[in-house]
């Protein structure tokens, strides 16, 4: 994967269950396979890193108390994602 086909998107606030469960779920749904999972507390800050891998290319889902959920990876996989969200209802104001 060549760095121009990379993007990151916002997706909403680290603290909105729904919509961090429904990415989850769609990041499932569309053949990814989680291989990382991180937590930390940095003073007051939570950080959570999750990578999923879809055949090879590498997807970082985030979520960072102050500066809220995100994702980096291809950008075929972010536009079918963020699609699908705003297809159920969750998408960014």
């Amino acid at each position: 994967m060549s760095k121009s086909d990379t993007v990151i998107a916002v997706l909403g606030d680290e603290y909105d269950d729904e919509p961090i469960k429904r990415t989850i779920a769609l990041l499932d749904d569309l053949g990814g396979r989680l291989v990382e999972c991180q937590e930390c507390l940095v003073g007051s800050q939570l950080v959570q890193v999750q990578v999923w891998d879809f055949d090879g290319q590498s997807l970082r889902l985030e979520g960072e108390t102050y500066v809220g959920l995100s994702v980096e990876g291809p950008d075929t996989i972010i536009d079918a994602l963020t699609r699908r969200l705003a297809a159920a209802g969750f998408s960014r104001s």
